[in-house]
């Protein structure tokens, strides 16, 4: 068989951007092309929808943010410096799967939402999602992050009490990793923890307020069963 040529996910450098116009290489010149872009009157031959030109349409500008923002704010990324992918080159991130298994995994981090806060006027789609809401995988319910993040809380009182513990220890104010490794936790800037020794065995999570009260339909037509536990 034929090796693999890349690795996925691909770890190494990556090759750098190309810059248009060139002289945006620098944060004044960077500057100055997106005054100039974002100023620009809109094209005679912009359309508002598919084979559809309109003269009087107004420029509609889509901007395209990496995670830059996150890092900037402290956050760890993957190919930097300090990255996952720099310190450990067998690091790989947490797959659907894991998430979808490992629920308590994600008890103690959370995928940021710094787009929208930086910038709560600009409409904004995060392509990787976030934690403020959770889904139900049954009936797709949203519910509020900080309201699952109680009851999670009231249901495993050894996590909480460890979370806190290691709020009020510091031990997450650093993104170096190494650091948070001594002091006995693994973090990925995935929002995925590792916690070598934590009572995973035992965690418990709730079930769906909504699957609850009406269990909804399976791919057989026929209605589902939520079976809880005495709690």
């Amino acid at each position: 068989m034929r090796s693999s040529l890349i690795r996925i996910p691909f770890t190494g450098p990556l090759p750098p951007p190309r810059i248009v116009p060139t002289n945006a290489n620098t944060p004044t010149g960077a500057i100055a092309a997106l005054t100039t872009f974002l100023t620009a009157p809109p094209s005679p031959t912009l359309s508002t929808t598919y084979g559809e030109t309109h003269n009087d349409v107004t420029a509609t500008t889509v901007i395209l943010s990496g995670a830059g923002i996150s890092v900037a704010s402290g956050l760890a990324d993957y190919r930097g410096a300090r990255g996952t992918y720099t310190l450990n080159r067998t690091y790989r991130p947490i797959y659907y799967s894991e998430a979808h298994d490992d629920t308590e995994r994600s008890m103690a981090l959370d995928v940021d939402s710094f787009h929208p806060i930086a910038h709560p006027d600009l409409p904004t789609v995060e392509l990787h999602g976030y934690l403020r809401f959770v889904t139900c995988l049954s009936c797709h319910t949203l519910l509020s992050r900080a309201d699952f993040q109680n009851a999670l809380s009231t249901l495993n009182p050894a996590w909480a009490a460890f979370l806190e513990e290691v709020i009020s220890s510091g031990t997450l104010d650093t993104e170096n990793t190494a650091e948070r490794r001594t002091r006995g936790i693994k973090t990925n800037p995935d929002g995925d923890i590792d916690v070598p020794g934590a009572p995973y065995s035992t965690f418990r999570y709730p079930p769906c307020s909504k699957c609850l009260a009406a269990p909804p339909t399976g791919a057989d037509g026929r209605p589902m069963r939520v079976d809880t536990d005495r709690d």
